[in-house]
């Protein structure tokens, strides 16, 4: 219920939004919903929800429905006031900290606002002009990250010896539109351009987003979206780390690979600093698995371009980037991989 009122100033009954945004006061507010993901384990039958298979029924069970509230910025700022408070020694110096970061946040958005510049003469321009501007300015690429939230149930020694379970809770996080909150001109132009993406079973959550799109998500959640909604995806980025690097859903990858828009998928691969290079070849495998077979199936399919990252944790300012696009996907084994790397 405390979703469905947030969401009601923004959106009509089919999902878009139709009317004015009111309350708002900042443009970078951070428009955060949680989706519940398919049950996988189970599938509707004849109007019943029965098990795929005897063991999901009794290793695994219905798995519990949750529901996690948006995040909203008067959320984020409660947060931040408790760690001032916390900070400040007597009232004295909680009211001198409040005043010294206000002011810093009031210089830093006159400064923002001074680099932009501002054309006066906007409102004067005929209203095709405008609008056209409008278009213009609605083809900057929405980013959207989408993280899990939650797993199965933990199973310890005696079940199956899961550790963290099946991711099954997705966030999808994106900026609301600046356009939704420049004015009733802009705000009608960004309704019709503007769609929910990423939501749930039930048709419930989601973002407001359009092509194009840059997807960042974590590769253990991938398998979890619909192939709609990479149609309008233009770059992915998957995070991985070394205690996940077996991208053992070789369909998710194809399904990210053959989407009819993706120009540039890039893989960003974490690891500690006791990890060697040679545990790349495990998602390389997977990449280049994925690739061959649509390769085999569709001649005329256009492979975007694959970026391999690989970042250091602890230290994020080294960074070894490797391009495997086209022919290197098609002809470099694990072998001469490992040696390109090592090099």
């Amino acid at each position: 219920m405390v979703m469905t009122r947030q969401l009601s100033r923004l959106s009509s009954s089919n999902g878009l939004p139709t009317t004015s945004p009111v309350g708002y006061t900042f443009v970078d507010e951070n428009w955060v919903t949680h989706t519940i993901s398919p049950p996988r384990a189970y599938t509707n039958k004849d109007g019943k929800r029965v098990p795929h298979s005897f063991i999901s029924s009794c290793v695994w069970g219905p798995p519990p429905r949750m529901v996690i509230g948006p995040v909203k910025i008067a959320e984020k700022a409660r947060c931040e006031d408790k760690v001032l408070w916390g900070s400040s020694s007597n009232v004295e110096d909680y009211n001198h900290k409040r005043q010294l970061l206000d002011k810093s946040r009031q210089s830093a958005k006159e400064l923002l606002f001074a680099s932009q510049g501002t054309f006066h003469p906007f409102p004067r321009l005929p209203p095709e002009i405008r609008q056209k501007i409008w278009r213009l300015a609605m083809m900057v690429a929405t980013e959207v990250e989408i993280r899990c939230s939650g797993h199965t149930v933990h199973r310890g020694a005696g079940g199956c010896g899961t550790a963290w379970g099946t991711p099954r809770i997705f966030a999808a996080t994106a900026l609301l539109p600046p356009l939704m909150l420049v004015n009733h001109e802009s705000h009608r132009a960004a309704a019709r351009h503007y769609r929910r993406r990423f939501q749930g079973v039930h048709r419930g959550g989601g973002v407001l987003a359009a092509f194009p799109i840059t997807l960042d998500l974590g590769a253990d959640i991938a398998h979890l979206l619909r192939e709609d909604d990479f149609d309008i995806v233009q770059k992915v980025i998957l995070e991985f780390d070394d205690r996940g690097l077996g991208i053992e859903d070789n369909n998710c990858l194809r399904t990210i690979l053959s989407a009819r828009n993706m120009k540039e998928i890039e893989i960003r691969l974490w690891r500690s600093k006791n990890i060697g290079m040679r545990w790349l070849r495990c998602p390389y495998q997977s990449v280049q698995g994925a690739y061959m077979r649509l390769r085999r199936t569709n001649m005329d399919w256009v492979a975007p371009e694959i970026r391999f990252i690989i970042l250091t944790q602890g230290n994020k300012d080294i960074a070894e980037v490797h391009y495997f696009s086209g022919g290197l996907l098609e002809s470099m084994d694990v072998p001469e991989i490992e040696t390109a790397l090592l090099a």
